[in-house]
């Protein structure tokens, strides 16, 4: 079974389909394989469609995938890969490569998030986080 998740541009609501395993270690991916549109930049609402395969941790993943695409160094903090999974940094939203943090943005601050599950055939509608909605799906 393949699940897919996709944030729409333009003010609309999200949809998602996703599993959560484990709420203590966030949303690990459990269907064989996920789709996953993300954003490429802010301004432009680019996105790409990348997979995650079973058994990853969907949080962690989408932090490394975008920290491989910059290197961040402000006034010789660490690189944001060195950080936690969840941490938040005071400066993750400045800077040139501030896109590259626009799926947490969005998630966290701008869009209500629709998770539907299509195993089970429910769905959450809220203004939570993403992340914390997976987990509370969990």
């Amino acid at each position: 079974m393949e699940l897919e998740y996709k944030r729409v541009w333009g003010g609309d609501k999200s949809k998602a389909w996703s599993v959560g395993k484990h709420p203590s270690v966030d949303a690990f991916v459990s269907p064989a394989k996920v789709s996953i549109y993300l954003p490429l930049s802010y301004d432009n609402r680019a996105t790409e469609l990348i997979s995650v395969d079973r058994g990853v941790n969907l949080h962690k993943f989408i932090y490394l995938h975008y920290a491989a695409h910059c290197d961040w160094n402000y006034a010789g903090g660490l690189n944001y890969v060195s950080e936690p999974v969840g941490k938040a940094r005071k400066d993750q939203y400045l800077g040139p490569d501030a896109h590259i943090l626009a799926y947490y943005q969005i998630a966290r601050n701008v869009y209500t998030v629709d998770i539907y599950d299509k195993a089970l055939d429910e769905v959450w509608k809220g203004d939570l986080p993403l992340e914390d909605i997976i987990k509370m799906r969990s």
